[in-house]
């Protein structure tokens, strides 16, 4: 991945600045946006707004950007908003359990309303390893 799939929109008004991704949100390019939160930061903002409907991707190191941010605006009593997540931010924060971090309304699960097969789905009682003792 080398970015070109992704792109920025940053708006910056002291105290407040705006940021919408658009594109595939993952480790290289969660970089991006790591610079433009330091810049709006250092440019005295501490209320972030991040519009994220047109995120088509989003992996771990997107999801640890937008955790680094809200712990950033959380030491300088700022605020952080996630608006519009697309499915795919929503099912991440979710699997991640940081939705109510980053207020992102909880991901549902189609799969949740199937009913459950016998013998798969659920815990089983025995031992992962046979236990040799007895013998």
């Amino acid at each position: 991945m080398d970015g070109s799939d992704f792109h920025l929109s940053v708006q910056v008004e002291p105290p407040h600045a705006r940021i919408k991704p658009s594109g595939e949100f993952d480790a290289f390019t969660a970089r991006q946006l790591a610079a433009e939160v330091d810049d709006a930061l250092a440019a005295g903002c501490i209320h972030f707004r991040l519009e994220f409907s047109d995120v088509t991707f989003i992996d771990a190191a997107g999801v640890g950007q937008l955790v680094r941010l809200y712990n950033l605006t959380n030491a300088v009593d700022g605020t952080l908003a996630v608006d519009a997540p697309s499915t795919c931010v929503r099912r991440l924060c979710t699997l991640v359990h940081v939705e109510n971090l980053l207020g992102v309304e909880p991901a549902t699960w189609p799969c949740t309303s199937r009913p459950r097969v016998p013998g798969r789905g659920h815990v089983s009682s025995r031992p992962l390893v046979p236990d040799r003792s007895a013998g």
